[in-house]
């Protein structure tokens, strides 16, 4: 066979052979066909035009016309035991990487059934069970010189096209078998066995192309990184399953060897950019140090644009991770060279800016904002003495302003992260300097942020090496016999310890008899509700401040017939008293005692508090407490009643006390009846507590004096607060919610909700997230409160255009909880609406 010509004229006899009924000719046209791929799997290495060719342009061509005719009838024609070397043998010993693309193309394609489609998978199963996938893997990256200069551009290109279509077949392979086969599917091809499976067979390659590249040879190790690139891509669940049979041993490896760190990075280094970003997560994630992720990328961020936009934005900005490992492995692989430093320290004032920027504080949820706390906060730990001291000015001015606009945050969590993060910055920017500090609760939480400013060290599996070195040297820097230097010493401090107490002693002092002691106290508990007020006014003594304070509540509950006269009077002596003596739950004390004279005198009291809300000069702290009052008030009034309910079984003191001095004279029958109680199994005893008894709701009446007034004098330009004072305004609009809900089932409810919503319209898409957040507070309370023949009747066209809203704040906004409250907002409105067509 010496030309083209007569190669094309051959395989042409081939497949008009097989067509033929005649066993003999079937069989000889097989033999023939096998003949002709007797280079196999080493075919590069052959000279031959002819052989390259075939495999190039017939080879395929015949393996899809035997796929055409496979059938139990036609292959009954060819004698049993040629069946497995003709047929069999044409798909292994020729070039089983286009055998395997064609097998796969085919299932997928051609829908086969029945015997071919489970001749087909049986192929492929021989395929790679016979470790040939290995041989395909080294055949793409075996030196290619001599191929690449006797084949053309166009050969070029083609090769490269039978890459990728080896890739994706590979891929994409478990897919496509488990579509065709279902429950008959191998196990084989599952995920769970096959991409572990690929992986070996890739790490079998890789230790070829090691032992070839310590001989001086050039390998290539493109095309793994293509086809790790595409296991990566096909998600999470692959890309875990890369990193724990392929990757994690990679990493082991590249530690003490050399050359393995080197191919390791060129593997990474060779996935293309549209790949590059699952791998390079995985790696971010799963790495025990950010040792080992400098050794998969060393300083490929530098050169990789695309890398680079991953780790210094997207991986920070733009997702979140729960766990901490993510920005220590970002930040650390950054400052583990000199040559990173500079990137290092651009990622750190970038995050700053974003952290800082009050657009960001309130558009972003608190989840990523506290990612972003995190980052930050690792990026603070990583920083050293000398760069510390070259951004120390610059950073300080941004930090100023990012503390301010954090504290302004309604939000207390974000309040907390940004005391966190100023207090670690100046501390670690001016250690010499002072300090910021701030007063809040520890939690949990806070402690974990804290532990990031730790720099991670080295796990024992990375510094194994030096452990042995360590304990070699202690060993020799212990003493022979430290049990004896210890027992010298304690027995010295002992003899110290015991003649100074000798000399210290105060055994001959007798104490004071202090049993009779009492304190000097000319000032008694107030009994008049003058006296009390007198004594929160005109006094100087705390003892009697405290007195007349924590008795306050008492008097006004007991004195209902002369409250009515002093009731405001005593209400502005508490709202502008201050805690000046630090006298224990004062604000407790004080907020219950005017909840008391509001819930006794209502209208005169809450008529003042609403007035009092937008008059000036009252601090925010002022403010919020008028606010908690009216809340609390209404609360009660429009609770039931709250006399203790008694027990029928009575377990007063005074029943107790008589029953431990009865005598010995107890009846018999009571004794008989305990006996029979102890030993009966009681399924029911009923009702340990009478039936509450129904009260008409006392707050109707007054309702309108704590809502309207608050609602009305918003908009005065006379007496109005700072619009920009978000906590205040997320705090009247979840009062008002509250006090709404509170006047459920009155006649004033439907008129308080039509003015409320038309309120709350205006305030929907306020920048803050907790404005926002009270605002569907509110809206649910409204629902609630509203009877359902107003919502659906009056306000029908309110409502309407609530529940569009609501429903865009379902699928757009940014914080969890606002899309969590209009999807109970929508709930409750929807069970109002089935309640009314009941």
């Amino acid at each position: 066979m010496a030309t083209s010509a007569d190669l094309k004229s051959t395989v042409a006899k081939i497949i008009q052979s097989l067509n033929s009924k005649n066993t003999d000719v079937v069989t000889n046209s097989l033999t023939k066909a096998r003949s002709l791929t007797d280079v196999g799997i080493d075919h590069h290495s052959s000279s031959d035009k002819i052989h390259e060719e075939f495999f190039a342009c017939h080879y395929v061509v015949i393996l899809e016309n035997l796929l055409d005719l496979l059938s139990v009838d036609w292959i009954s024609q060819i004698p049993r035991p040629q069946q497995s070397e003709l047929i069999d043998g044409l798909f292994f010993n020729g070039r089983p990487d286009l055998a395997l693309v064609t097998l796969s193309s085919y299932i997928q394609n051609d829908n086969p059934k029945g015997y071919k489609l489970n001749k087909c998978v049986k192929l492929i199963e021989d395929i790679l069970q016979q470790h040939l996938l290995s041989k395909m893997v080294w055949t793409r990256c075996r030196p290619t010189r001599h191929r690449v200069c006797s084949c053309s551009k166009q050969a070029q290109v083609q090769l490269c096209f039978e890459c990728h279509g080896l890739i994706t077949c590979l891929v994409s392979l478990p897919e496509r078998i488990t579509n065709r086969l279902g429950k008959q599917t191998s196990d084989l091809f599952f995920p769970q066995k096959f991409v572990p499976f690929v992986c070996q067979e890739i790490e079998s390659t890789l230790r070829m192309i090691h032992d070839k590249t310590q001989e001086g040879e050039e390998v290539s190790s493109l095309f793994i990184s293509h086809l790790i690139g595409r296991l990566c891509f096909m998600g999470p669940g692959y890309t875990a399953m890369v990193w724990s049979s392929l990757l994690e041993n990679l990493s082991v490896l590249s530690q003490c060897d050399t050359v393995w760190s080197k191919l390791t990075y060129d593997i990474v280094s060779g996935v293309p950019d549209s790949l590059i970003e699952n791998l390079g997560l995985i790696i971010i994630k799963q790495s025990p140090s950010y040792h080992t992720v400098s050794r998969f990328f060393r300083n490929l961020v530098l050169t990789n644009q695309k890398l680079q936009y991953l780790i210094t934005n997207k991986f920070i900005f733009l997702k979140t991770f729960e766990s901490s490992k993510v920005p220590q492995n970002i930040i650390g692989y950054l400052t583990d060279s000199e040559s990173r430093c500079q990137l290092y320290i651009k990622t750190y004032r970038q995050l700053l800016d974003v952290w800082g920027d009050k657009s960001s504080i309130k558009h972003t949820s608190y989840e990523q904002h506290k990612y972003l706390t995190k980052c930050l906060l690792v990026c603070t730990a990583f920083i050293g003495p000398k760069k510390a001291t070259e951004v120390c000015d610059e950073f300080t001015v941004t930090l100023m302003s990012a503390i301010q606009h954090h504290i302004e945050s309604p939000v207390e969590k974000i309040r907390i992260l940004g005391m966190i993060v100023a207090e670690s910055m100046t501390r670690k920017l001016k250690p010499t300097g002072d300090h910021l500090k701030f007063e809040y609760n520890d939690s949990d939480e806070i402690e974990k942020l804290k532990q990031l400013l730790i720099v991670p060290t080295t796990p024992a599996s990375e510094k194994r090496k030096d452990i042995g070195v360590n304990s070699a040297k202690e060993k020799k820097a212990t003493p022979s016999n430290p049990k004896n230097e210890t027992i010298s010493v304690s027995v010295s401090q002992s003899e110290n310890a015991v003649h100074e107490e000798e000399l210290d002693s105060d055994d001959d002092l007798e104490p004071f008899d202090l049993s009779n002691d009492t304190t000097d106290d000319t000032h008694k508990a107030p009994v008049y509700l003058r006296d009390c007020m007198e004594g929160l006014i005109s006094t100087d003594d705390p003892r009697q401040v405290d007195r007349c304070l924590s008795c306050a509540e008492t008097l006004i509950r007991q004195n209902m017939e002369s409250l009515q006269e002093i009731a405001v009077e005593f209400t502005k002596l508490l709202l502008h008293l201050s805690n000046d003596f630090s006298i224990d739950q004062f604000v407790l004390k004080r907020h219950r005692s005017m909840v008391a004279l509001c819930v006794l005198s209502p209208i005169p009291v809450a008529d003042y508090l609403t007035d009092q809300f937008y008059e000036r000069n009252y601090s925010i702290r002022q403010r919020m407490d008028i606010l908690d009052v009216l809340v609390s008030a209404a609360q009660e009034l429009s609770g039931p009643t709250t006399e203790a309910c008694t027990t029928v079984t009575d377990v007063s003191p005074s029943n107790r006390n008589s029953t431990e001095d009865k005598d010995q004279s107890i009846d018999w029958r009571d004794v008989v009846q305990e006996r029979i109680d102890s030993k009966t199994r009681w399924f029911s005893k009923g009702r340990s507590r009478p039936e509450p008894e129904g009260k008409p709701n006392s707050f109707a009446p007054v309702a309108g004096h704590f809502f309207f007034p608050l609602l009305n004098n918003f908009y005065n330009k006379d007496k109005t607060i700072d619009r920009e004072d978000s906590l205040v305004i997320g705090k009247l609009i979840f009062s008002l919610g509250v006090i709404m809900y509170s006047a459920i089932n009155s006649p004033i409810a439907s008129r308080m909700g039509g003015s409320l919503m038309e309120f709350l319209w205006i305030q929907r898409y306020h920048g803050e997230v907790y404005v926002r957040r009270s605002v569907l507070f509110a809206i649910a309370m409204t629902f609630l409160a509203t009877p359902s023949f107003d919502l659906f009747g009056s306000l029908q066209f309110e409502v309407l255009e609530i529940k569009k809203w609501l429903e865009e704040i379902m699928m757009k906004d940014e914080d969890e909880k606002c899309r969590q409250l209009s999807t109970q907002a929508g709930h409750i409105l929807q069970t109002a609406f089935k309640m009314l067509n009941q």
